[in-house]
């Protein structure tokens, strides 16, 4: 309706004829008014916000050129305010018939922002177009609209000649989850693909299928030597995932790969850690010792990602996957602090504090090395050494610990913050731990606030100040989410329940979803906002979708 109006209000508006100035030069007068008048200069914006429209509405009739341009703009402004994309949703689906591939990606770009799932099957036609940009663009779409009912059809993008499609279906597996297995076949035979990008996005697909992904484990481990780094940290990433269930079908591989010398060792080490195969603990023990470093070699002059420690270095590695071994890797804790004395690069070293420090009481004889290292001039040390808190140090090293908030180092604050949530006693801290809420670093505030989440009763006093963060409308989205969902957790915070309902409508996702699970754990005093609930039952977004109906089923209880 709005729409409407503003066309037939259109050509006497400043004298401007429809179509006649670019975006953002048509302008109601204000000169005649009083600009401080709250009430006018909201009337104004909402239109300017009818004619930035309705400028979109007649590029729409403009030349190939115009309307790329027009759904380019669209795509950047309908994650922030998808009602305008609703409200243009003939012309995107009249630009998907257009002669020019440019509008035709521009047109699927905004469908798939919107996840625009009950028009998946306009999209379908592109996956037999001509054009590879088009295919590979209509595969990713199809993930985002979480159309998992179309496996079959997505299935002959995994045998397409262009690996950027490949790719693209490879990404809608991952993001449809466990619905994508059916295709679990063809993934399979993408992981001998020459394209070192789709052998890694196969391995990324096949992770997603939770327990079902144990079949696969023997196919993966082949790639645990692969010649590219970053499908090999995949394959790491898959077993993981996957941790003992995968030794079952991949144990003989693996091991063959670790006692081989190669570039395979330490990813096939790191695999024998997340399976826990504590048999293998004095075969990975064989590695600690200095390795080369062929990986920062590449990494430095641009040939190759730049990978953690542990799958650069045979000594890393090893020492990471004996702290996963329980008692068997403890009995190398000397072996691995010994390293330490050694000349190493920072990052190497570091990782083999980390992995001292998560060996808990095993390492108790180098206590006093972890707590001289929460003091080293190096940021790397102080940050690798927080990883004993929880595991090895309780009290011990306390006031280290809270020194460390002020550090002149991001990392350090945030790991010294989520450091200080793993103690046992840490809602005594609470009040230190609050200095953090007041952070410049928006990834600080976050970690706060999710260490301040395991408090409950005992944070209650921030309650007010967590719920400010929340709101702030132009503030950090991991922030605002966070501060949301530790509001969630707080003794008496449902006194706050109808600011929480207020990020309902909120354009960002992530805060809607965060909002419905704080207000699902307000219990009972949030039952009178179960409609407002409902209503995002049928957000576009599957996040917020299924926050809601957790939400909904939570709030329903008490009807």
């Amino acid at each position: 309706f709005l729409v409407l109006s503003i066309f037939a209000m259109a050509p006497t508006v400043n004298g401007a004829y429809r179509g006649r100035y670019a975006p953002g030069q048509v302008m109601f007068p204000v000169k005649a008014f009083n600009e401080s008048n709250e009430s006018f200069e909201r009337s104004l914006r909402m239109k300017q916000e009818a004619l930035d429209t309705l400028d979109l509405v007649y590029a729409f009739d403009e030349g190939p050129n115009e309307r790329s341009w027009a759904l380019q703009l669209l795509s950047a402004i309908v994650e922030s305010q998808p009602e305008i994309g609703w409200q243009l949703m003939p012309q995107i689906l009249s630009a998907l018939e257009d002669d020019t591939t440019s509008v035709n990606l521009a047109a699927i770009e905004v469908l798939k922002k919107l996840q625009a799932s009950q028009h998946m099957e306009r999209i379908l036609d592109f996956l037999k177009d001509p054009e590879a940009s088009l295919r590979s663009a209509a595969a990713e779409c199809l993930g985002e609209m979480n159309a998992w009912t179309m496996c079959e059809e997505l299935r002959p993008c995994f045998s397409d000649s262009d690996s950027s499609v490949v790719k693209s279906a490879l990404q809608a597996v991952q993001c449809w989850g466990e619905s994508g297995q059916p295709l679990a076949s063809s993934i399979v035979q993408c992981l001998d693909h020459p394209s070192a990008a789709v052998r890694c996005s196969a391995v990324q697909a096949l992770t997603t299928f939770a327990e079902a992904s144990e079949r696969f484990a023997g196919h993966v481990a082949k790639l645990l030597d692969d010649s590219d780094f970053q499908t090999k940290e995949a394959a790491v990433g898959f077993f993981a995932a996957l941790g003992p269930r995968g030794a079952r079908r991949s144990l003989s591989l693996t091991l063959d790969l670790l006692r081989r010398p190669g570039p395979g060792c330490c990813a096939a080490a790191m695999a024998l850690g997340h399976m826990g195969v504590v048999s293998s603990a004095s075969d990975v023990a064989a590695l600690l010792q200095p390795g080369d470093d062929t990986a920062l070699a590449l990494a430095a002059t641009g040939l190759e990602k730049r990978l953690g420690a542990e799958l650069r270095r045979s000594e890393c590695a090893a020492a990471f996957a004996l702290s996963l071994m329980g008692d068997e890797g403890g009995k190398h804790t000397d072996a691995i602090a010994a390293l330490l004395a050694e000349d190493l690069p920072a990052d190497a070293k570091a990782s083999l504090i980390r992995s001292l420090a998560c060996m808990g009481s095993h390492a108790s004889g180098h206590k006093g090395k972890l707590l001289s290292y929460l003091e080293h001039p190096q940021a790397l040390f102080r940050e690798a050494a927080c990883w004993a808190f929880g595991t090895l140090l309780q009290e011990e090293g306390i006031d280290l610990l809270l020194a460390l908030f002020s550090d002149s180092q991001a990392t350090v604050r945030q790991r010294a913050a989520k450091a200080l949530g793993e103690l046992q006693e840490a809602a005594l801290y609470v009040d230190h731990l609050a200095v953090l809420l007041d952070d410049p670093v928006p990834a600080v505030q976050a970690q706060a606030l999710q260490s301040m989440e395991k408090f409950g009763e005992e944070a209650h006093s921030y309650a007010a100040i967590v719920c400010r963060m929340a709101l702030q409308k132009n503030g950090n989205s991991s922030v605002r989410s966070s501060a949301l969902k530790t509001l969630g957790s707080m003794f008496g915070a449902a006194a706050f329940a109808s600011e929480v309902a207020s990020c309902f409508e909120d354009s960002d996702p992530p805060i809607r979803a965060a909002a419905l699970q704080a207000m699902a754990q307000f219990g009972e005093e949030a039952q009178e906002h179960l409609m407002e609930v409902e209503l995002l039952r049928s957000d576009p977004h599957q996040a917020v979708r299924q926050a809601a109906d957790q939400c909904a089923m939570q709030l329903g209880a008490y009807a």
